[in-house]
């Protein structure tokens, strides 16, 4: 994750151990001003950790106790593909994060060691602005966007990381300045003009600035300070990018973009735009000397060829005018749409943050009335905000049976936004067993739109049992989901078939949806027959490899996957996958004979730390003499020989 060059004290790795007895310490991956950072195991759940702990000299400031504190709080709330993800916190034997270990550098290692394409650059910025607009939409703030706190593991995966800075929505003013101990709330060249003037005031749009200072810093290898040019000028990228890089470092925020959305739109914009664009003023230029040559021509030439060049050239003019105008109308359309989501964003957000943040039950209740008094309107934005605003106020101690009527009447609105809405805010006003069948009488009526939250809520009435009455209709909005999928290939889509496919993750499935998981999994192998990336990735990651109810045929397809080149990713995975989710006695005696074979096979260390958990757990006295072949290996690391003696030694003592 970080650079590995300081080597803490060995005292320190056995307090760390002594203190953390559940964990494997390995080594330190990484130290900052807060604490350092550490590779771990955690064997009872087969996984490798990053185990961040706050340094003795701050663990007694309450100051930094806050920011630890501040960091998990921010990361708790959020799961998403582009944010590490926290496991657990705690401040006993020592202040302490256990988070997503993520195995590769941060960005600016990157641009150190060779620097980066503008395809490269372009290929990084879209998903953190999806990560920044997921963590703005659930009242976070990062406030310390740099390229330090930018991981890209060994596939190219993306994750933002160290909130210690973060803003929380709904936590008020901070207790505490956090400029005691010299930390001025960020990076200051990374900081926006208003985070430095008040960093107590910032919003998410600082966010959007920091976000500009790296976009450009990748597309450049400079900064942009001072007076500085556009990032074409600065290096010769695409000049379609600078209004995009410009836009989010404008020195005032109602200037910049209004949401990291927004820029993410721009830069899919900007990107797939056409250069030069027609009725530029070169292209004017151009078709003023044809029209010039045409009317030479006529003293040459037969008059109706004349006229005939003359009406093929005004024609191509006007289809490239018309084009101009569809463009330019379509933009206007996707503009006003942004802004209307916005709107209806920020009034959610309004009536959240008054309730939330006041400890006032008076308070409270006069913004329960105010969202169920919009809930009883007609107007359908502000229907949309009332119900945003329902699903956010989960936290709350509040009478829900009205809400939850509310939003039972809108499951039945003619808009599929607002029906959207009313899934979410439904699913936090406990819904009962009546709720079962209203879910599942939208299946037939509902969009695209509605398909991953749709699988949200039959996770929720179903309790991730999709054996029985929930088994079909699973099915049939599985398949939906991937036949979107299939048919746009574009990032955010994709995300959206992955929503629907995370309802499956820890479920129990039914025989047809397992064989339909298994298929699509081979989706997008290569010629090879091995899995890329892609939809049969996100089928493999999101729902087979943590289905809890594998049969056979989902074992082999995993322990195909297992000798995947990928050994942390998908052959790792898949090992992990296996663990308390092969219910058949059989089929886990299968499952112990081929790891044996595997582990025969593969030296790697990660295969290795999930494969013995495996062996232990099921293997059977029949399979002593292959384990007794593998642990006299000679090139076999001694600690791998005691494990296997380990349990050879408990299994000659089964009866």
């Amino acid at each position: 994750m970080q650079d590995r060059e300081v080597v803490p004290p060995p005292l320190e790795l056995e307090q760390l151990a002594a203190a953390f007895p559940q964990l494997i310490i390995e080594e330190m991956i990484g130290q900052g001003g807060m604490g350092r950072v550490f590779c771990a195991q955690q064997p009872h759940l087969n996984r490798t950790v990053a185990l961040k702990v706050l340094s003795a000299e701050r663990a007694g400031d309450p100051e930094w106790l806050e920011r630890f504190s501040r960091e998990a709080r921010a990361l708790a709330r959020l799961s998403h593909p582009h944010i590490v993800q926290v496991y657990d916190f705690g401040e006993k034997p020592v202040p302490y994060l256990l988070m997503e270990h993520v195995e590769g550098v941060n960005l600016r290692q990157a641009m150190q060691h060779g620097g980066l394409t503008a395809r490269e650059a372009l290929a990084i910025v879209p998903k953190l602005c999806d990560a920044l607009h997921y963590a703005h939409e659930h009242g976070v703030l990062h406030r310390d966007i740099k390229p330090e706190n930018i991981l890209i593991d060994t596939e190219g995966r993306v994750k933002l990381v160290d909130f210690g800075l973060a803003k929380l929505r709904d936590d008020g003013e901070m207790p505490f300045t956090l400029t005691q101990s010299g930390a001025k709330l960020g990076t200051l060249a990374y900081m926006a003009p208003e985070q430095v003037e008040k960093p107590a005031e910032v919003d998410h749009r600082a966010d959007i600035y920091s976000l500009g200072v790296v976009f450009y810093e990748m597309l450049t290898g400079e900064l942009p300070l001072g007076r500085f040019p556009t990032p074409s000028e600065a290096s010769g990228v695409d000049a379609r990018l600078d209004d995009v890089v410009m836009r989010t470092l404008d020195k005032q925020p109602g200037k910049r973009f209004q949401s990291a959305e927004q820029m993410r739109s721009d830069i899919e914009d900007a990107t797939s735009a056409k250069a030069p664009r027609p009725g530029s003023p070169r292209r004017k230029k151009r078709v003023r000397y044809g029209i010039t040559a045409a009317i030479l021509a006529m003293v040459a030439v037969p008059w109706y060829l004349t006229i005939w060049q003359w009406a093929d050239t005004a024609s191509k003019q006007q289809t490239a005018e018309k084009q101009i105008r569809e463009r330019d109308a379509k933009q206007a359309e996707m503009q006003r749409q942004r802004e209307r989501k916005q709107s209806i964003q920020d009034k959610a957000t309004a009536w959240t943050e008054r309730a939330t943040q006041t400890d006032s039950k008076l308070a409270q209740e006069a913004v329960l009335k105010e969202i169920m008094t919009t809930l009883k309107s007609d107007e359908g934005d502000s229907i949309q905000s009332a119900l945003l605003a329902v699903s956010r106020l989960s936290q709350l101690n509040y009478e829900r049976a009205p809400f939850r009527d509310q939003a039972r009447l809108y499951l039945q609105s003619k808009a599929p936004e607002i029906r959207v809405c009313a899934i979410y805010a439904l699913m936090t006003c406990q819904p009962d067993d009546s709720d079962r069948q209203r879910v599942l009488a939208l299946l037939p009526l509902s969009t695209d739109l509605e398909l991953s939250p749709l699988a949200y809520a039959m996770r929720q009435v179903s309790k991730s049992d999709f054996t029985a009455e929930f088994a079909k209709p699973m099915l049939e909005l599985l398949e939906r989901a991937m036949v979107v999928a299939q048919e746009h290939s574009d990032s955010r889509t994709r995300f959206e078939a992955k929503g629907a496919l995370g309802a499956v993750w820890g479920s129990k499935v039914s025989p047809q949806i397992e064989a339909r998981l298994i298929e699509w999994t081979h989706i997008g192998d290569s010629k090879a027959g091995v899995m890329g990336g892609g939809i049969g990735y996100d089928v493999f990651y999101h729902a087979l490899s943590v289905q809890s109810n594998k049969s056979l045929a989902a074992v082999k397809r995993i322990l195909e996957l297992a000798y995947h080149p990928d050994t942390t990713n998908i052959a790792g995975r898949c090992l992990w996958g296996l663990n308390d989710t092969v219910p058949d006695k059989n089929d886990q005696t299968y499952v112990a004979s081929e790891v044996i074979k595997l582990l025969g096979m593969r030296r790697d260390d990660n295969l290795w730390r999930k494969g013995l958990p495996l062996v232990e757990k099921y293997a059977q006295p029949e399979h002593i003499s292959a384990l007794e072949s593998l642990s006299t290996r000679e090139a076999l690391p001694q600690a791998r020989k005691e494990s296997l003696n380990k349990i050879i030694t408990t299994l000659r003592a089964k009866p």
